[in-house]
């Protein structure tokens, strides 16, 4: 034993590993809607920033780490991986390596699960309490290997005083475009109570089409407890810029009356130097529209964009908004006017806001800025008025902003607020009004008020 370990530390020495950082950030649209008429909102953003690292032992085994951290400082993902080559791979990870939690749901969708964010009963989404195929949680121990064309892995993981297994067999192209799959799991969810979970799958694509279907069982140890969840989808790419997708879930509970029902759907298109992007979401009982249209460097330097929508604002109620834009930069001097009108359906109660500003980099460290918002509103006497001068300085990594806004008559009614803000700063908005965003206040430390050339 001493003479392996002190093989092992002369291996880990005398093989030099690789380190990368990579990142990702993604924007989300989906719109789901459960069928308790609850709904859950459907914008999403993802930042995550990923190390990796490799090295290869003395037997010719690979070794690999990777930790992901996401846009709020949080770990989200870490794990060492062994390769043993032609024997699979063996690794200790916080995610799903291998076994049923790699295929929880594989059917095609517009984006994102239809069940993903919304919980029932005392499960969170995403769990088995809700139908979802994945019982693994905090480290475990996942291998993998392929045999014969199937992808074959297992999972295990001690939570409790026993420990949940899971096994996973996947045929992928069993035929050209054919996937299908199954696993199979003894969860030990609590310290003297488990359930047995299986799932099947199988996918298929032609061309930009694909389509996917999935049922997964749950036998809960309490009597009248066990949970059935069907899910079925498609997903279309209609070219290389537009992209759409549709999935269903249902869950059926032999404990409860009613079963629960989400649908998503989701678009996207990209084309160009044009952006243009639809919008819908089910907050209350009628959906919230917008559309935006935006064309970056029209001519060089200049840009302009419109949008509209119509929001519901309440059950019963809705307004209308319309927004349009122009930007024009020239060296390092940066110019811009925004309008936006609101019209709620009570009479007499409209809203027009109207930005412009100005920005200038003086050097690669040093920019200033002034914004102006008034804010006019129907139903007040005293319209909104906000300015904002700020200035920015970076040294290094260190970026140092001094902000002033002073805010007139907020909402219509008399009054001032003055904000000055001195810190370091790490995040920033970049554009022509950056010391002012929709006329909000300001308050200490708010690093949506940061100023950028």
């Amino acid at each position: 034993m001493t003479a392996l370990a002190g093989t092992l530390a002369a291996t880990a020495y005398a093989q030099a590993g690789a380190l990368s950082v990579s990142g990702t950030a993604r924007m989300e649209y989906q719109t789901t809607k459960a069928s308790a008429a609850t709904s859950a909102d459907s914008f999403a953003q993802n930042t995550t920033i990923s190390f990796t690292g490799s090295g290869e032992l003395d037997n010719g085994m690979t070794v690999s780490y990777l930790q992901a951290q996401s846009g709020a400082n949080t770990l989200t993902s870490q794990g060492v991986t062994l390769d043993m080559g032609d024997m699979g791979s063996l690794a200790m990870t916080n995610y799903n390596f291998g076994g049923i939690g790699t295929i929880q749901d594989m059917v095609p969708n517009g984006g994102e699960q239809p069940w993903d964010d919304l919980a029932t009963g005392t499960g969170n989404h995403g769990t088995p309490e809700q139908g979802v195929a994945s019982p693994h949680s905090g480290n475990r121990l996942g291998y993998k290997t392929t045999m014969g064309g199937a992808v074959i892995s297992a999972s295990m993981d001690y939570q409790q005083n026993s420990p949940t297994t899971s096994l996973a067999v996947q045929l992928p192209n069993l035929v050209e475009g054919l996937n299908i799959g199954a696993g199979i799991a003894t969860d030990q969810n609590s310290a003297t109570t488990e359930q047995d979970i299986e799932t099947m799958y199988a996918t298929y694509a032609i061309g930009g089409v694909s389509v996917g279907y999935q049922v997964t069982d749950v036998s809960v140890t309490a009597a009248n407890s066990d949970i059935e969840r069907t899910a079925y989808g498609v997903s279309f790419a209609v070219n290389d810029s537009i992209s759409v997708g549709y999935g269903i879930s249902d869950t059926e509970f032999e404990a409860k009356t009613l079963d629960e029902e989400n649908t998503g759907v989701g678009i996207s298109y990209t084309a160009g130097g044009a952006i243009i992007s639809a919008s819908m979401d089910y907050q209350m009982n009628s959906p919230t529209t917008s559309l935006a249209v935006q064309l970056p460097n029209l001519v060089e330097g200049l840009n302009i964009g419109a949008g509209v929508a119509t929001d519901q604002d309440s059950a019963s109620t809705e307004q209308d908004i319309e927004t349009m834009y122009i930007k024009y930069a020239m060296g390092s001097v940066s110019v811009g006017y925004q309008v936006t009108s609101v019209e709620p359906q009570a009479a007499n109660t409209d809203i027009e806001r109207t930005g412009m500003g100005i920005s200038f980099a003086v050097n690669d460290n040093l920019s200033i800025g002034y914004g102006i918002s008034d804010t006019e509103f129907d139903a007040a006497s005293l319209d909104e008025e906000n300015k904002g001068i700020g200035v920015a300085y970076t040294a290094g990594g260190m970026k140092l902003g001094i902000i002033k806004n002073t805010k007139d008559n907020a909402g219509g009614t008399a009054g001032e607020l003055v904000s000055t803000w001195v810190a370091k700063q790490r995040r920033a908005y970049r554009g022509p009004v950056t010391s002012l965003i929709n006329g909000n206040a300001i308050t200490a430390n708010d690093e949506r008020y940061a100023l950028a050339a």
